[in-house]
């Protein structure tokens, strides 16, 4: 799997073998908040006790499922001096412009996520939604004329 790949890249950007952890409990768990994922809690352990020195993850930004969680995780990682880094980049919170750009991508994985979690939901089927298409660019309302009420007819609020 890619993500045991990341063992190997922090050993070449300089990290011993022996003071890289595979954190992997929450691989393939879905979750939506960080106190539901034990992973996610030992991350926030190990990086609120100063023992992390980066985070590595495929998209870091979806490290935590809600963007409360990652921007207290960016908090906690920013005042121990603790890198985030993944296929984009090496991202140092000190740095206005990673916090700004890691907030971003937070806000827009979490927006991703609920899309992909209601895009499951059944919708029933609602007649008055339908629209006739009478060609590309431009439709006609399945509302017919004779049924606007007349004061819309005569309206002259121009």
């Amino acid at each position: 799997m890619r993500q045991y790949g990341l063992a190997d890249e922090a050993v070449r950007l300089g990290w011993t073998r022996a003071n890289v952890a595979v954190i992997d409990t929450d691989l393939g768990a879905s979750g939506r908040f960080g106190a539901d994922r034990e992973g996610f809690r030992q991350v926030m352990a190990k990086v609120c006790l100063g023992e992390a020195g980066a985070l590595f993850g495929l998209e870091v930004s979806r490290l935590a499922r809600s963007s409360a969680d990652f921007a207290r995780l960016l908090e906690l990682a920013r005042l121990t001096d603790t890198l985030l880094v993944d296929g984009d980049g090496i991202y140092d919170l000190a740095d206005i412009n990673d916090r700004l750009l890691l907030g971003l991508k937070g806000q827009m994985s979490e927006v991703l996520c609920r899309d992909r979690h209601n895009a499951s939901d059944i919708v029933p089927f609602k007649p008055s939604s339908i629209r006739s298409f009478t060609s590309p660019g431009s439709y006609t309302p399945s509302v017919s004329a004779s049924s606007v009420p007349d004061s819309a007819h005569n309206s002259s609020s121009w």
